[in-house]
């Protein structure tokens, strides 16, 4: 008798049917965990959104970023406007996905020397493959 997996057992793995509200995209999956399908999605000009379980009637926000971009790396959306999160708005409720900028650094700006981070990275690689 061989490893039984969960996605041949139908109670544990159900089906779960998706849609975009905003483009024609539909999906299914079979996923006994909690999970979210995620696109990125052609009416939102790319933006990767997730899907909704398939007859969810909801509205779906781009909520554009309103302060200052500097050096963070933000999502844009198909006109180059940055993207802080797309809300999907429901009768009980909503779900939001946020979209976090990443800030940028250099060893420089932190004041670290090339030469000895290069050194502690290797003796750490070294380390984790039990070697001294």
């Amino acid at each position: 008798m061989g490893l039984i997996h969960l996605k041949d057992v139908p109670h544990l793995a159900p089906e779960q049917r998706w849609e975009c509200p905003k483009c024609d995209l539909k999906q299914v999956t079979h996923e006994a965990r909690v999970h979210v399908r995620m696109h990125p999605c052609r009416g939102l000009g790319g933006l990767t959104s997730p899907m909704v379980t398939a007859g969810t009637q909801c509205k779906v926000v781009v909520q554009h970023r309103d302060d200052y971009v500097g050096d963070e790396i933000v999502q844009r959306d198909e006109n180059g406007r940055p993207v802080t999160g797309i809300a999907h708005v429901r009768d009980d409720g909503q779900d939001f996905t946020v979209f976090v900028p990443s800030a940028r650094a250099s060893m420089r700006d932190l004041d670290i020397d090339p030469a000895k981070y290069r050194t502690a990275v290797r003796n750490t690689v070294i380390k984790r493959r039990g070697r001294r």
